[in-house]
C-alpha cells in the first residue's frame, strides 16, 4: 500500500494533513498550531471554524484556476480532483450556514493514537521531539527523511516528501530562474508548486546547488517493516554528505512548524514592557471605550524577525496563573504598531471560560522587528460598558505569557519568550482629572481667607462626584490656624465654588488635621495635612469643570531680617493601592491602613448614593498629587494694575452730529489680586482746529456693551472728563479695556481733528482698590498719549454705490412676462456717519442701449418695487417706468427715507412686475435696470450728499416661459458599438409649455473612440436619442446629425472624435419636442464607440457655444443664423399664435438654466468612475469577478482599487456583497435598469442578505 501525506499552515493559522493512499478515498485531518485535534470533516467547513460560510468560499476562491495532482492542492480543492474550480465553489455553497467541522476535541498530537475507524483510515502516530539543536545544510548536500502512516491492517506503509523554502529574498515565488534549482536524481520523481512559493518533492533526492540557507518546513516519522501498532517516538532528518557519505541523525524542534537548518546562530526575540508613557503607564480607563491596557516592546538579536504567533493573559492580579475572569470588562484586545492596528481588524477574543480563561491566542501576526532594534506593540482593550456587565473599580493586567509563542527570522524560528506583565489600570464609568488654576493669593493673618484653588473636571464619559480631599500645607514664618472636627461653613477652613459660577461657602463634615486636638495644626517651618470632608458630595457634570477656592487662617507672620513669610500648597496623595469594586463611601474610607486622601465615585450604580457600592479612593487619579507647591507670598506683595495701549480704535472721520463714536480705549490688568477701578480721568486735545466744550458730548466708559461710567462733558475748552464712582473689578490676571465713546456736535468745525488721552498710568489718573483692601501700585503706560487714535471732522457723509454680487436672483438670466421678478441688485455703503437715502433716479431700457434715456423698456417694466431684505422701501405699490418721451425708463423714486449705517453695506433689490406677452411684452426683449448720476439724495445728521455713480444691473431676457435643464442620476458602460451613454432632462415652466428642436454635447474620449456619427440618421442610425421618462419612446427622428473636433471648423463634415481628444456632437431633431407647462421629459443618447478596451473611458456634458441672445424671436432658421453661425440649443417658448418652426418666437441656449452642464464620466477608468462589480470588464457580474474580490479578501488596499467596490480602503463582505446583488446580469443597454447598477448600491450591504444571496447562487450552480 502506498499512500501520500501532506501538511501546511493555512491562512487561518490551521495545519491541514491530507492523506492520499491508493484504494482508499482522501481523508482530511486537521489540527490547530501546536494546539487541539480537530474533528474529521466532509472538506467543506474550508477554515473548520464549526460553519460553512463566506470565509470557506473566500479561501477556496483564493487558490481558483489551480490544478495538480488529485489530493495535492490541500483543503481548498474540496472534491480532491486535482484542480480549484467552480465544483469546488458550488459544494461549499450547497452547504453555506451548515453547521461545519468542531473547533476542537481536547486531544493534543503528542498524545493522540489512532482511534476507531473504518477499515484502512490512517492517522499520526504520536510523537516525542528530543530538543531544538539545529544544523547547518550546505551547498551540494543532499537532505532525505521518511514518514512511517499507521494503519489498522498491519501492512507496511512508507512515504518520503520534501518541502524546501528558500530563506533569500526572492526566492518564494516558485521554481523560477534565480530560486532553488532542483535536479532529478530518480526517474519517476514528481516536482510541484504550491500557492506560498515552497517546493514539494516526492521520492525523493534533491541537491542544492545555489549558496543559501534553507529551512526545513514539514518533518516527519521515519520507520521500517510492519507497524503492529506502537508507533515510533523518535523524529529526525538523515543529511548524506556527498563527501564523507556519512549519516547524522537530527532532533527536531517541538514546534511542528519546522526546525531551522541555518549557517549562522539564529535570530531570537526578547520582550520587556515598554517605557511608561501617558497612555500605558499604570492609571484608569473608561468603560465602553478602547483604551490602551500596555505596551510592550520587542527586540530582534542576530537578524530580522517577524513576530507571528503570542498569547496574552488578561486577569486582575501581578500573578499570570491567578485564575480570574475578565470577560466582562475586556472581551476583546486589538494591537497596533504605533497608530497602525495590525493583525486581525475585528480584534482577538478572551476566552471566558475553561482551562483558558482570560487567554488571548494571536497567530499570523507578522510584526516585523530590525535586526539589533526595538518596537513597541501597543495592546488595547475594547472595555464593555458598565450597563453590559462591566464591574466598576476592577483592576485589569496584561500578560504576555512564555507559551504558544513563535517568531520567525530568515535562519530560523524562535519559540520561547519571557513572560512580562504591563501595568495596572482600573475601570471605571467615568473618571476625575484634577487640575491647579493660575492663582497668586495673600498671606495675611486672621480669619479665615482664601488661600489655594484647584479644579475638578468629570470625563465626557459621564458625571463624577467627590466628598473628601486633602491638603498638604508647608509654612515659613507663619502658623496654620486650623480647628479640628465640624467646620460647617463659618469655621476657619472654608470652601466654595468660585468657577463657572462663584458659589456659597460649602457645608464641611470634618476637618483632620495632622495633629488632632491641637487648634494650631501646622506651626512655622513645619509641614502637615489639612483634610476636608463635605457634608454633602460634590457632582460636576459630564464633560464639565469646576473650580473651588479653599480658605485658610493664618497666624504668627513674622518678618524676620529679609526673610519673606509665605506658605506652599499642594494636593496630597497617600493611598498606594486602588480600592477595587462594589465600595461604599464608608468601606472606602477603612479599607486600608493608610488613610485615602481624595474619595470620589463614577456614580455607576443605580440609585447612587453614599452607601452605593461605586465609591473609590484617589488611586491613579490625574492631577494627584499636584505637580507643583503653589506658593503664597505675604502682603508686603503688593497688588498692582497695568495700564496698556490696546488696538481698538483707529482713526477716522466722522461727519458733524454722528454718535458712538469711539474715541479712545485703556487696557487694565490685575496682577497679585483682585481690582476695583473706581476713578478715570482722561484729557481731551485738538490736534487741529480748536476742542470745544459743544464740540463733542454724551462721552461714557464701556466694559464691551455694558456702560460703566455716569455719560459727561468737557468740562471746559481743552479739558478733560473725569469719569468717578465707578466699580469696574478686575480679577487677578484678568485684563478688562474700557472704550471711551461719544458723539461730535453739529457746531464742530469741518476739518478738525480731536483726540482722547490717559495723561499718567499712575494713581492721580486711575483711582483703584485692591478687593482684599491692600493698597493698589498703578503703572504701566499711558493710553494715547502719542495722539495715536485721532477724530477728523467732516462735513456730512457720502453715499456711495455698486452692482451687488450676483446672486440667483440678480444674475443675468432670463424672466418670465406676467411675473413679479427681481431684475436687479444694488449695495450701498455710507462712509463718516448713518445716512438717509430719500430720492434717487432709476432707468430700465434695452440693454445694449447703455444707461441714457433714449429708448425705454417699458412694454416689459411698466413699474418697480425697492425692497431691503424681505422688507419693502418706498411707496407700496412701486413707482412709475415712464412709458413714452425725452424720458422714457426713467423711474423717480422719492421719499424712501432709506437708512444705510455708517460703514456698513447694504443692498437694494429693483423687483418688477412684468407685463404678460399678452399685455405687450414682447418675448426675447432683453433690458437692464440702471442707478442714473441725477436725482440722488441722502441726508446725515448735519449735510447731505447728491452726488452718486451710475450703476448697470445685469442684463435680463423676458420669456413667456423657459426650459430648465439638469441631468438626472445615471450610471452608464462604455461599451463596443451604439450605446446609451448619457441622459439629460427638460423641464418647462409652470408659466406655460416650452419646444426644442436642437442640442449639442461635448464628448472627450479616453482609450477608446467615438465613431463618425451618421448625418442624417432618422431613426436608425449610428446615432439615436430617445424618451425615457416620464414614459419610454422609439427613437426620435433625427434630421440631421454632427460629430466634429474641436480644432475643426464647419456644419457639413461629420468626424471621428478619437482617443485623448474632444469634440461636439450635434442633435437637430426632424419634428420639435414639446414639453407642457410644469412638467419634464429625460431623453437618452446613444453614441457609437470604437476601440474600447477595459481601461476605456469617455466624458460627456451638454455644450453651450453661444455668447449673445438672438435679440427679439425669429424663425428657427433665423435662430441658427443670426447671432451666433452653430448656436448649441434652440428652443422655443411658444408665445406666438399658431406656433410652428416658421413662427417668431425661437430662441437660443444663452441664459437657459442648466446650459453648460456638469461633465459625466462612464467607463471602468475615466476620471475613477467604473461599472461597480464587473471588474474584469466583460460586461457581466459572474464568478471571475467574485474571485478577483475573493484574492485580495482581507487586505488594506490603496484608493483606487478595484477590489475595494466601496472605497473604505478595506476588501470585505461589503464588496462582495455588491457583486451578490447583481450576480448572474450582464449589461445589455447603457441605463437598462436591470443592468446597470446604481450609484446607490455603492454602499455596504448587510451581511446576513449577502450570505442569502450567495447561498442561493450556489445552491443553482451546485446543481
Amino acid at each position: 500500500m502506498y499512500g501520500c501525506m501532506r501538511m501546511q499552515r493555512s491562512f487561518l493559522g490551521i495545519f491541514l494533513i491530507v492523506f492520499a493512499v491508493a484504494g482508499l478515498s482522501t481523508a482530511f485531518f486537521a489540527f490547530a498550531d501546536g494546539d487541539d485535534l480537530n474533528a474529521w470533516c466532509d472538506g467543506t467547513d474550508v477554515s473548520m471554524d464549526g460553519v460553512v460560510d463566506v470565509i470557506d468560499l473566500v479561501a477556496v476562491a483564493d487558490y481558483f484556476g489551480e490544478r495538480g495532482q488529485a489530493g495535492s492542492l490541500g483543503r481548498w480543492d474540496v472534491n480532491q480532483d486535482g484542480v480549484v474550480n467552480i465544483i469546488d465553489l458550488s459544494m461549499v455553497g450547497r452547504r453555506f450556514g451548515d453547521e461545519g467541522c468542531s473547533s476542537s476535541l481536547g486531544r493534543s498530537l503528542s498524545d493522540y493514537v489512532c482511534s476507531p475507524h473504518e477499515q484502512g483510515s490512517l492517522c499520526v502516530g504520536s510523537v516525542v521531539f528530543a530538543d531544538s539543536s539545529v544544523t547547518e545544510v550546505q551547498v551540494g548536500q543532499s537532505i532525505e527523511f521518511s514518514a512511517a502512516l499507521i494503519n489498522e491492517t498491519s501492512e507496511p506503509a512508507s512515504f518520503k516528501q520534501l518541502y524546501l523554502s528558500s530563506s533569500k529574498d526572492g526566492k518564494y515565488s516558485g521554481l523560477q530562474d534565480g530560486a532553488i534549482q532542483i535536479r532529478t536524481l530518480a526517474e519517476d520523481q514528481e516536482v510541484m508548486l504550491d500557492s506560498q512559493g515552497g517546493v514539494y518533492i516526492h521520492n525523493f533526492d534533491a541537491v542544492f546547488t545555489e549558496e543559501g540557507t534553507y529551512r526545513l518546513i514539514v518533518a516527519f516519522l521515519e520507520e521500517s517493516g510492519v507497524i503492529d501498532g506502537a508507533p515510533s517516538n523518535v523524529m529526525f532528518v538523515r543529511v548524506v554528505s556527498p563527501s564523507s557519505q556519512s549519516e547524522r541523525h537530527l532532533p527536531l524542534s517541538a514546534d511542528l512548524s519546522g526546525a531551522l537548518a541555518q549557517a549562522e546562530q539564529s535570530g531570537n526575540v526578547t520582550a520587556v514592557r515598554a517605557s511608561d508613557d501617558e497612555e500605558s503607564s499604570a492609571g484608569i480607563v473608561i468603560a465602553g471605550r478602547e483604551e490602551v491596557l500596555a505596551k510592550f516592546q520587542f527586540t530582534a538579536l542576530n537578524e530580522d524577525m517577524s513576530v507571528q504567533d503570542l498569547t496574552f493573559k488578561v486577569n486582575s492580579n501581578l500573578n499570570p496563573d491567578t485564575v480570574y475572569s475578565i470577560g466582562d470588562e475586556v472581551p476583546i484586545l486589538r494591537l497596533y504598531d504605533g497608530d497602525v492596528q495590525i493583525g486581525s481588524a475585528g480584534g482577538y477574543a478572551v476566552a471566558l471560560s475553561g482551562d483558558r480563561i482570560g487567554r488571548t491566542f494571536v497567530e499570523d501576526l507578522d510584526f516585523v522587528i530590525s535586526k539589533d532594534e526595538s518596537k513597541t506593540l501597543t495592546v488595547k482593550g475594547v472595555l464593555n460598558d458598565i450597563i453590559d456587565g462591566a464591574d466598576s473599580g476592577t483592576r485589569l493586567y496584561v500578560h504576555l505569557l512564555n507559551e504558544d509563542f513563535e517568531a520567525v527570522g530568515d535562519s530560523g524560528t524562535d519559540t520561547s519568550i519571557e513572560a512580562v506583565r504591563g501595568n495596572e489600570k482600573v475601570l471605571y464609568k467615568t473618571k476625575p482629572i484634577i487640575s491647579l488654576p493660575e492663582q497668586n493669593y495673600t498671606l495675611l493673618s486672621g480669619a479665615a481667607r482664601p488661600a489655594f484653588s484647584f479644579s475638578i473636571e468629570a470625563d465626557e464619559a459621564g458625571d463624577v462626584s467627590w466628598k473628601k480631599i486633602q491638603l498638604e500645607v508647608f509654612m515659613t514664618d507663619a502658623s496654620l490656624d486650623a480647628l479640628n472636627g465640624v467646620s460647617g461653613n463659618t469655621g476657619s477652613v472654608l470652601i466654595r465654588q468660585i468657577s463657572p459660577t462663584v458659589g456659597s461657602n460649602l457645608g464641611i463634615r470634618e476637618i483632620i488635621g495632622s495633629n488632632p486636638g491641637k487648634s494650631i495644626d501646622i506651626l512655622e517651618g513645619e509641614s502637615g495635612f489639612v483634610t476636608i470632608v463635605l457634608h454633602d458630595e460634590e457632582v460636576i457634570l459630564a464633560g464639565e469643570q469646576k473650580t473651588y477656592e479653599v480658605s485658610l487662617s493664618f497666624s504668627d507672620i513674622s518678618v524676620v531680617s529679609d526673610a519673606t513669610p509665605n506658605a506652599s500648597i499642594r494636593l496630597n496623595i497617600q493611598e498606594i493601592n486602588s480600592s477595587g469594586v462594589s465600595l461604599s463611601y464608608e468601606d472606602v474610607e477603612g479599607l486600608f491602613d493608610v488613610i485615602p486622601s481624595f474619595i470620589w465615585s463614577d456614580r455607576s450604580a443605580i440609585g447612587h448614593t453614599e452607601s452605593t457600592g461605586d465609591w473609590a479612593n484617589g488611586r491613579y487619579v490625574s492631577g494627584f498629587p499636584s505637580d507643583s507647591k503653589t506658593a503664597i507670598g505675604w502682603s508686603g506683595a503688593n497688588t498692582m494694575l497695568d495700564v496698556q495701549n490696546v488696538a481698538f480704535p483707529s482713526s477716522g472721520t466722522y461727519a458733524r452730529g454722528s454718535g458712538d463714536v469711539p474715541f479712545m480705549s485703556i487696557g487694565f490688568q490685575a496682577v497679585n489680586g483682585d481690582v476695583l477701578v473706581q476713578s478715570v480721568e482722561v484729557k481731551g486735545a485738538a490736534y487741529k482746529g480748536t476742542l470745544d466744550t459743544g464740540d463733542v458730548h454724551s462721552l461714557s466708559l464701556y466694559d464691551g456693551d455694558t456702560q460703566v461710567s455716569d455719560s459727561q462733558s468737557l468740562r471746559s475748552s481743552g479739558d478733560g472728563v473725569l469719569f468717578d464712582n465707578m466699580n469696574v473689578l478686575i480679577s487677578d490676571n484678568e485684563t478688562k479695556t474700557l472704550t471711551l465713546w461719544g458723539s461730535i456736535g453739529i457746531d464742530a468745525e469741518v476739518g478738525d481733528e480731536y483726540g482722547f488721552y490717559l495723561p499718567s498710568a499712575d494713581s492721580e489718573y486711575v483711582g483703584a482698590q485692591s478687593v482684599r483692601t491692600n493698597s493698589v501700585t498703578v503703572g504701566g503706560v499711558a493710553a494715547n498719549s502719542l495722539g495715536s487714535v485721532r477724530v477728523n471732522v467732516s462735513g456730512s457723509g457720502d453715499v456711495r454705490a455698486s452692482k451687488a454680487p450676483d446672486d440667483e436672483e440678480s444674475k443675468a438670466g432670463i424672466v418670465i412676462a406676467g411675473r413679479e421678478e427681481v431684475l436687479a441688485k444694488f449695495s450701498f455703503s455710507s462712509l463718516y456717519e448713518d445716512m438717509a437715502v430719500k430720492s434717487m433716479r432709476l432707468l430700465v431700457n434695452p440693454s445694449d442701449v447703455g444707461p441714457r434715456p433714449s429708448s425705454g423698456s417699458s412694454d416689459e417694466v411698466t413699474r418697480v418695487k425697492l425692497y431691503d431684505g424681505d422688507t419693502q422701501i418706498g411707496l407700496s405699490r412701486g413707482y412709475t417706468v415712464v412709458p413714452s418721451g425725452d424720458n422714457v425708463g426713467a423711474v423717480y423714486v422719492d421719499d424712501i427715507h432709506w437708512m444705510i449705517p455708517r460703514d456698513e453695506n447694504r443692498v437694494i433689490a429693483v423687483v418688477g412686475p412684468l407685463n404678460s406677452i399678452y399685455n405687450g411684452a414682447d418675448s426675447g426683449s432683453a433690458f437692464r435696470v440702471h442707478i442714473l448720476n441725477e436725482g440722488f439724495e441722502a441726508q446725515g445728521a448735519v449735510g447731505r450728499d447728491t452726488d452718486i455713480d451710475v450703476v448697470s444691473g445685469n442684463e435680463k431676457v423676458v420669456y413667456k416661459s423657459k426650459p430648465l435643464i439638469s441631468l438626472p442620476d445615471q450610471n452608464y458602460s462604455l461599451q463596443e458599438g451604439t450605446r446609451g451613454a448619457f441622459a439629460f432632462r427638460v423641464a418647462a415652466d409652470l408659466k406655460g409649455s416650452v419646444s426644442w428642436k436642437k442640442i449639442q454635447f461635448f464628448v472627450r474620449m479616453n482609450g477608446a473612440d467615438l465613431s463618425l456619427v451618421d448625418a442624417w440618421p432618422g431613426i436608425s442610425g449610428n446615432i439615436a436619442i430617445q424618451q425615457i421618462s416620464p414614459f419610454r419612446s422609439s427613437n426620435l427622428n433625427i434630421s440631421r446629425a454632427i460629430s466634429k473636433r474641436s480644432s475643426t471648423i464647419g456644419l457639413n463634415k461629420n468626424e471621428s472624435i478619437l482617443s485623448n481628444t474632444g469634440g461636439q456632437v450635434t442633435i437637430i431633431l426632424q419634428n420639435e419636442e414639446v414639453v407642457p407647462a410644469g412638467a419634464y421629459k429625460d431623453y437618452e443618447v446613444l453614441l457609437p464607440f470604437s476601440s474600447v478596451n477595459a481601461d476605456s473611458g469617455a466624458s460627456i456634458q451638454l455644450y453651450l457655444d453661444e455668447t449673445d441672445v438672438a435679440g427679439f424671436l425669429a424663425p428657427y432658421d433665423e435662430v441658427e443664423g443670426a447671432v451666433d453661425s452653430f448656436p448649441s440649443f434652440i428652443w422655443s417658448d411658444k408665445s406666438a399664435s399658431y406656433h410652428s418652426e416658421n413662427t417668431g418666437d425661437w430662441a437660443n441656449g444663452r441664459y437657459v438654466s442648466g446650459l453648460p452642464s456638469d461633465s459625466i464620466a462612464i467607463g471602468r477608468s475615466f476620471e475613477g468612475v467604473q461599472l461597480l462589480g464587473d471588474l474584469n470588464g466583460d460586461g457581466c457580474f459572474d464568478i471571475l469577478d467574485l474571485t478577483l474580490i475573493a484574492k485580495k479578501f482581507g487586505n488594506v488596499v490603496l484608493d483606487n482599487t478595484p477590489e475595494d467596490l466601496n472605497g473604505d480602503g478595506l476588501v470585505n463582505t461589503d464588496d462582495l456583497a455588491a457583486v451578490a446583488r447583481d450576480f448572474g446580469k450582464c449589461v445589455v443597454s447603457g441605463n437598462s435598469q436591470d443592468s446597470v447598477l446604481s450609484s446607490v448600491q455603492k454602499k455596504s450591504a448587510a451581511f446576513s442578505k449577502f450570505a442569502s444571496i450567495l447561498r442561493s447562487i450556489f445552491w443553482v450552480i451546485g446543481n
